[in-house]
C-alpha cells in the first residue's frame, strides 16, 4: 500500500483493502501491462495527474474534497508470475484482481496501441456490461474494432488517442452516482 497523498492511497496485489473506505471513490486501473516498456507505466502518471487533481487549492473542483483508493495490479517486470494455476502467487494475484474489479465504483480500462496482451480483452469482456467501465483503446491496436462496437452496443464510454486524467475523471464523473453525490456535498444551500 503507498499513501500518495492525503487523500490518495493506492493498492497493489496482497494488499489488503482498508476497513473504512465507503467514502472512498475506487478505481481500478486494468488494461496493458506488457513487460520491459516504459511507455506502459501508465499506471503511475495516471496517480501523478490525479494527485494534481485533487490539490486542494488548485485541483478540479467536483473532486477536491473526494478520497481515493487506487488499485494498481500492476506487477513489477522483476516478479513474472509463471500463469498456471499450480504457481499460488499467480493464482493470489489473479484473485486479488478480480476481487478489487468487482469492488471498484469503476475501472479505467486502458488499452495501449502496441499492446497484445490477452488480459485486457479478458477484462474487457468481464466487464463491458457492468455499468463502471471507462475505456481508452488506441485505434492502432488491432483489436479496436470489435472494442468500438461492443463500446457502442453497451453504451460504454470509449476515449481514443491522447487522454488526460481529467479526461478519464470527466467521462466517469458524468455517469458514476458517487460523482455526482459529491458533487450535490459541495453545492452550498
Amino acid at each position: 500500500m503507498l499513501q500518495v497523498s492525503e487523500k490518495i492511497t493506492v493498492l497493489y496485489p496482497g494488499d489488503q483493502l482498508p476497513v473504512v473506505t465507503n467514502d472512498a471513490i475506487k478505481v481500478y486501473l486494468g488494461g496493458t501491462m506488457d513487460f520491459g516498456s516504459s511507455e506502459n507505466d501508465w499506471q503511475t502518471k495516471f496517480v501523478e495527474g490525479l494527485t494534481k487533481l485533487t490539490d486542494p487549492l488548485k485541483g478540479l473542483l467536483m473532486i477536491k474534497g473526494a478520497n481515493w483508493i487506487i488499485f494498481n495490479p500492476h506487477v513489477p517486470p522483476t516478479n513474472r508470475l509463471a500463469p498456471t494455476l499450480e504457481n499460488p502467487e499467480f493464482v493470489a494475484v489473479m484473485q486479488w484482481r478480480m476481487g478489487m474489479m468487482d469492488v471498484a465504483d469503476f475501472v479505467f480500462l486502458n488499452i495501449m496501441n502496441k499492446s497484445v496482451s490477452p488480459i485486457p480483452i479478458l477484462e474487457f469482456g468481464s466487464l463491458v456490461t457492468s455499468g463502471k467501465l471507462v475505456v481508452r483503446c488506441g485505434e492502432q491496436n488491432q483489436m479496436y474494432s470489435q472494442i468500438h462496437l461492443y463500446c457502442e452496443k453497451y453504451g460504454v464510454p470509449l476515449l481514443t488517442g491522447k487522454t488526460s486524467v481529467k479526461d478519464v475523471i470527466l467521462c466517469a464523473g458524468s455517469y458514476i452516482q458517487k460523482f455526482r453525490d459529491l458533487q450535490q456535498m459541495q453545492i452550498p444551500e
